[in-house]
């Protein structure tokens, strides 16, 4: 993932923010990104729900 507004200068942000918030935005690394739930198989899609199933109803 890349940060959005990478060439922000850290010394010129006062503490405690102060600046653009759209400074904090994180996103994909295009529209294939492999990490994106988006460009997942349907297997592993599958997967990652039956396990957040399986965990939550054995609670």
């Amino acid at each position: 993932m890349s940060l959005a507004a990478a060439s922000i200068d850290l010394e010129a942000v006062p503490p405690g923010g102060g600046g653009d918030m759209t400074a904090d935005i994180v996103d994909w690394d295009g529209l294939n990104d492999a990490a994106n739930p988006v460009n997942w198989s349907s297997y592993k899609t599958w997967a990652h729900i039956n396990t957040v199933a399986i965990l939550g109803l054995s609670v």
